[in-house]
């Protein structure tokens, strides 16, 4: 039973003519509202509507039963016959006012959006007096041509290792977009600026002139000079970058704004807002729901979908838990995707480097060690009557004791493959793992990245990698080594996971550090997992999860999965 009694709150409710309940109440003090908003909360199915400022749940009997004794008073029948706020969609309350957009049909069109993006971008003339960056490929020669369509205002998904950022500054070189702002992920601050310089100093009579912004501590800035900056600073700069005048904001791994409510989306579509062109990149520009495309969108086409919330019941699949209405997966996926290729421009690595080699995926079985394998099985059985939050977290930290359960194997694996004459790209997840890993291989004079490593240090363990023979192995947390490091692909093809990501998209971005632009031997995989462990249901989930994404960004169906709670569901349990 609901319990909706707090002390020193009075209830009122109203149960209109849709069989659905409208609840008021009012207390003496401000914890008891909070506490009472918290037991509403509760209530399966309810909704807030924004324009009556007022909560609504159908009318069960278990909520009037609740109502009843927590001492809530029925209104008056008068307002009995008016319609509540909300409309049926499914099983769940759909807000009146994206009722009727997120019941339409799906608008599937005629003409394949790619053929039509093909043909429009076939058709356009790049102006010839303009500078054209050198040795750039016909692919990314297409790209100037669609920012030219869309006046410097584009999304670019291109696979990972396909060259965004040439094409990104091929943009600001052709256009003369500059100054212009650069917002990366911290570990790529030294590389964008190397690149920088490197194409930007290469077209005849333009000045190369960047600096990196460092820290929260805030200062002027000099208007003739492009910043880089990384996402997690931004909010602290925003005052100052605005005031630059700048002609083109980029935006690099763009999923790190796939929740626009969160500070550096919010601070990241002000400046976009003043800022005449906008360019967001990312090879996985959702990690995990295609719903995070909402802001990538937003900030290149705001028209297209101008309500989050009403995009949220058109494109995702709703669901109803017990903590309310939740958004996950992908519906109406090719009006989406149809949508999408009006703004983003899209190529895969199979698509646009025919010569690139082959990637090659294997799942290696280790031996589990019998004492750790039943210290594993203990903690595992102890998730069993567990449920919620709880449950989820404790699921998720198996996959720190699994790595426990193959510690030898894994090793003795390891060993043996690097007494042949190749190299290694080794990744954890956990820093005491990668901390671990590093010890164990000493042997083979292994190099290490992980996170708060300074820039420098990271470019040090990197090029020693590359440069120093004896240098046998690079282990790499996948969060800090699995993005924005290029040059892996010069000296080694083989790539090997101790431990899994949440997402199968972090998982493709560390194996992509090999499977790039230069790479010229076939790229090898090896997932190497504990048998009888969460290790064989993150590698059989991550396979399944890597079709989400293909199903909005190439136009597919696809279905979506939220990794640990497929995990979870397999094990009877509910989160």
């Amino acid at each position: 039973m609901i319990n909706l009694r707090i002390p020193g709150c009075h209830g009122t409710y109203k149960v209109l003519s849709d069989n659905t309940v409208e609840l008021s109440w009012f207390c003496r003090d401000r914890p008891g509202w909070a506490r009472m908003l918290a037991l509403v909360k509760t209530i399966p199915r309810r909704v807030f509507d924004n324009e009556t400022k007022k909560w609504y749940a159908p009318a069960s009997e278990e909520l009037l039963e609740a109502l009843s004794q927590g001492g809530w008073r029925k209104a008056g029948n008068k307002d009995e016959a008016k319609e509540s706020p909300v409309a049926k969609f499914g099983r769940l309350p759909v807000p009146k006012k994206y009722a009727e957009y997120a019941a339409k049909p799906e608008e599937v069109p005629e003409v394949d959006p790619y053929e039509r993006q093909k043909e429009l971008i076939a058709s356009y003339t790049l102006d010839p007096t303009r500078d054209i960056i050198q040795g750039l490929r016909p692919y990314q020669v297409d790209f100037l041509k669609f920012a030219a369509i869309r006046n410097g205002k584009v999304a670019l998904g291109d696979d990972m290792g396909t060259g965004k950022t040439l094409q990104s500054l091929a943009w600001l070189v052709y256009n003369r977009s500059f100054p212009a702002l650069i917002v990366v992920n911290a570990p790529t601050k030294l590389q964008w600026e190397k690149e920088y310089k490197r194409w930007i100093g290469s077209v005849p009579g333009v000045t190369p002139r960047v600096q990196i912004l460092y820290g929260t501590k805030t200062r002027m800035l000099d208007r003739s000079c492009s910043y880089i900056v990384n996402w997690d600073i931004l909010t602290h700069w925003v005052r100052e970058l605005s005031a630059v005048g700048f002609e083109c904001i980029i935006g690099d791994e763009a999923q790190a704004i796939g929740n626009p409510d969160s500070k550096r989306a919010v601070a990241f579509r002000q400046l976009a807002a003043v800022i005449p062109e906008c360019i967001v990149m990312s090879g996985t520009p959702a990690r995990s729901k295609p719903a995070q495309f909402w802001t990538m969108v937003s900030c290149v086409e705001p028209q297209m979908f101008p309500s989050y919330r009403a995009f949220l019941w058109r494109y995702t699949n709703v669901k109803d838990t017990p903590w309310g209405v939740q958004f996950d997966g992908a519906r109406n996926v090719r009006e989406l995707h149809a949508k999408l290729v009006d703004v983003m421009l899209r190529r895969t690595k199979s698509d646009v480097m025919k010569e690139l080699p082959p990637k090659t995926l294997d799942v290696v079985p280790l031996e589990a060690d019998a004492a750790q394998l039943a210290e594993y099985e203990s903690e595992e059985g102890q998730i069993a009557n567990l449920q919620g939050v709880e449950a989820r977290e404790r699921l998720a930290n198996l996959t720190r004791t699994a790595y426990l359960v193959k510690e030898k194997a894994l090793l003795n694996w390891v060993k043996c493959f690097l007494e042949s004459d190749e190299k290694l790209l080794l990744f954890a997840w956990h820093r005491d793992v990668v901390d671990a890993l590093y010890d164990a291989l000493k042997e083979f004079h292994p190099a290490k990245i992980y996170g708060g490593v300074s820039l420098k240090q990271r470019e040090d363990e990197k090029e020693r990698f590359i440069s120093d023979e004896s240098c046998r192995v690079m282990v790499c947390n996948i969060q800090s080594g699995g993005t924005g490091v290029d040059g892996f692909q010069k000296v080694c093809c083989n790539v090997a996971f101790a431990e899994f990501a949440a997402t199968s998209t972090d998982m493709e971005q560390a194996e992509d550090r090999l499977h790039r632009g230069g790479q010229e031997r076939p790229v090898n995989v090896y997932y190497l997992i504990a048998q009888g462990t969460i290790d064989e249901d993150m590698a059989e989930a991550l396979d399944e999860k890597k079709r989400v994404l293909a199903s909005v960004l190439d136009g597919k169906e696809a279905k979506d999965l939220d990794l640990i709670a497929t995990i979870a569901a397999r094990r009877g349990l509910r989160i």
